[in-house]
């Protein structure tokens, strides 16, 4: 069983990482805005009135999104033992991971489920043992690379 100073270290980071990406997705809103006032082009607040073309459309995440949105939070989440659909889809922070929807994740969960990547127990869905382990590698190579 884990101790509580590793879940409360767990849910730190975690949490950090959420309010990281929280910020840099504010700040590319922030600067899409005063491009567009710059630029005299229609803004976020003039667009509330009416639709417009590219709102008509429907608008997709890009390809592989929900596979990195799935393994993030589930790494992220690995030590309370595991996450709902549902937990993953309030988890998105940026622009195009919030354009995911529950049924995909419900999708890519299935799929990931079949590749051997992800289980279920009781509708709380983890990654197995080795993906997280590789995932674990993959994070601390690329902390060394930064140092």
């Amino acid at each position: 069983m884990a101790k509580i100073e590793d879940i409360i270290a767990a849910e730190r980071h975690r949490l950090e990482n959420v309010l990281r990406a929280a910020y840099e997705a504010g700040k590319a809103d922030a600067k899409n805005e005063i491009l567009m006032v710059l630029s005299g082009g229609a803004t976020t607040t003039s667009l509330i009135g009416g639709a417009s073309e590219e709102t008509d459309e429907r608008k997709r995440a890009p390809k592989g999104l929900p596979r990195k949105l799935v393994r993030r939070v589930m790494f992220e989440n690995h030590i309370i033992g595991g996450v709902t659909p549902q937990d993953i889809a309030d988890a998105a922070v940026s622009e195009h991971e919030k354009m995911i929807r529950l049924s995909t994740i419900r999708g890519e969960l299935r799929k990931g489920r079949d590749e051997g990547i992800y289980f279920d127990k009781d509708g709380h869905w983890s990654l197995t043992d080795e993906e997280y382990e590789d995932m674990l590698m993959d994070k601390e190579l690329s902390m060394n690379e930064e140092a």
